[in-house]
């Protein structure tokens, strides 16, 4: 069974995120920058083949990435409720 921290994640790093990243200013300029680089592979005559290699090297970094800030979401999550309980043991 999931723990809530799980739960709580994984919509937190799917659904909700996806909208803000969706209109952060920041994020969107990240976003045309790689299509942009991508664009420019094309530009310098990069094969098929180069690209493929270039576009696995990248999803691999993305994917590593990513699973290192859902580590430090869910531990920084998982940390603020042992704070809260912490905190209300203490005040009972």
């Amino acid at each position: 069974m999931k723990e809530i921290t799980d739960i709580v994640t994984e919509y937190a790093l799917n659904e909700r995120l996806d909208q803000i990243a969706m209109q952060d200013k920041e994020f969107l300029r990240r976003d045309r920058e790689y299509e942009d680089l991508l664009n420019k592979c094309e530009d310098v005559g990069m094969s098929r083949k180069q690209m493929k290699l270039v576009d696995k090297i990248t999803a691999a970094f993305a994917a590593q990435s990513s699973r290192y800030a859902e580590l430090a979401y869910t531990m920084g999550l998982k940390d603020g409720v042992s704070l809260s309980e912490g905190l209300k043991v203490g005040n009972a």
